[in-house]
């Protein structure tokens, strides 16, 4: 699964600890990430009774990098205040999130990690994970729970142990972030965003629109020069623009040879005719056939296709891809005080850059001509659109994309 980690280190007698994860794994009053919540290895004490976190750790003995009992185990923690009820949290400490630790213990100890561990070559041991989730006066009287632990052999080991986490993120993270979709609404309820704890708040981009009416180009389609594929001005409401860029996807469509279907809103029409607040673009709809009518083409009017739709025969909104994208909207809610991902994402323009679908951008059909139609369709400077583009996060052009978008 390619997200890109956040470090931190942290030092306690007899061993020092490298721990690593997705920023959105660890959340606190003060923000998110590892940054915002983490001081040497241990929640700063700000957010001592407020901060929720699920890191992959490395403990490495002091002078004894190599030390096989230290470096070749990998544990996945999950950690939280203590229960006020437990004797060591002395009446502080915060139940809500203590509770939501022993859910998320036991969610991780049912999932699929361990066998996919084993089918990627690698081994583990749940063991004590298993036997600590069933005591309950352990689970509130505990900051950390380690469910389990990844067991490497040597060449498993990288040479620094950012890179040994990275290398077991990437074989398993995708499992992790599964189980923690299933509790984002209730972190996203626990952390509101305050703006100014973040260093780089979001910015709102906006449509840039005239109530009586937008002027727009004609849509006389040639692809030899972006420079001469609109000759002649119309004025169109937001609604016949959007049907005439479906109309314009047809014909480009045809006259470009593409034979797996397109598709152009993943999203409500409203969504591309109002204001909506943030608006995602990926790269492309994949697949190698045409998935109309099983999935709409120029909407889908029932709300998000990454909420609403069933992929790959999953139910509706757990396809990998449709994970993602609620996890980081999950993340970009929380962010810029939006009372959940899922609400957001519904209220959200979504759609592709390339509405053409195939198999990967490498098996595009008249690839240059199709990403010159692309580029006019959302560039031009007459359309109501700003767009942000979020595609880094989870699309890359060197890889097969997703089979539905």
């Amino acid at each position: 699964m390619s997200q890109s980690l956040e470090f931190g280190d942290g030092s306690s007698t007899g061993n020092d600890s490298v721990f690593g994860a997705p920023s959105h794994w660890v959340r606190s009053k003060n923000g998110i990430g590892v940054k915002a919540t983490y001081n040497r290895g241990r929640a700063q004490r700000d957010v001592e009774d407020s901060f929720f976190s699920v890191v992959w750790q490395i403990k490495i003995e002091r002078d004894q990098a190599k030390n096989p009992k230290w470096a070749r185990t990998i544990n996945l923690q999950v950690e939280s205040p203590r229960h006020p009820a437990a004797p060591k949290a002395k009446g502080k400490g915060n139940s809500f999130l203590n509770d939501l630790k022993r859910q998320v213990v036991k969610a991780l100890l049912t999932s699929e990690i361990g066998s996919l561990l084993q089918e990627r070559g690698y081994r583990y041991d749940d063991s004590n994970g298993r036997i600590i989730s069933g005591d309950e006066e352990k689970m509130k009287g505990r900051i950390t729970i380690t469910p389990l632990k990844v067991l490497l052999n040597e060449s498993q080991v990288a040479s620094k142990p950012e890179e040994t986490i990275k290398a077991v993120h990437e074989a398993v993270g995708s499992s992790v972030e599964a189980v923690l979709q299933k509790f984002t609404e209730d972190l996203n309820n626990c952390f509101v965003a305050k703006v100014e704890g973040h260093p780089k708040p979001v910015k709102v981009i906006r449509r840039q629109t005239k109530p009586e009416g937008l002027s727009v180009r004609d849509n006389t389609l040639e692809y030899s020069s972006k420079k001469t594929r609109y000759e002649a001005m119309v004025t169109m409401t937001p609604q016949e623009l959007f049907e005439q860029c479906c109309s314009e996807i047809k014909s480009a469509y045809d006259q470009l040879g593409h034979k797996f279907g397109w598709r152009f809103l993943t999203c409500q029409s409203s969504a591309f005719v109002t204001h909506p607040k943030v608006a995602l673009i990926t790269l492309q709809p994949g697949g190698r056939r045409d998935y109309f009518p099983e999935l709409p083409r120029e909407s889908q009017e029932r709300g998000s296709a990454y909420l609403i739709e069933s992929w790959d025969g999953v139910p509706a909104g757990t396809a990998p891809l449709q994970q993602q994208v609620r996890g980081f909207f999950g993340a970009l809610a929380q962010r810029i005080g939006a009372p959940s991902g899922d609400k957001l994402l519904t209220e959200s323009l979504s759609s592709h850059f390339i509405p053409f679908r195939a198999p990967k951008i490498a098996l595009l059909p008249n690839k240059r001509a199709s990403l010159d139609f692309s580029e006019s369709l959302w560039s031009s400077s007459d359309r109501p659109i700003c767009i942000r583009s979020f595609l880094a996060y989870f699309a890359r052009e060197s890889t097969t994309v997703a089979e539905y978008y």
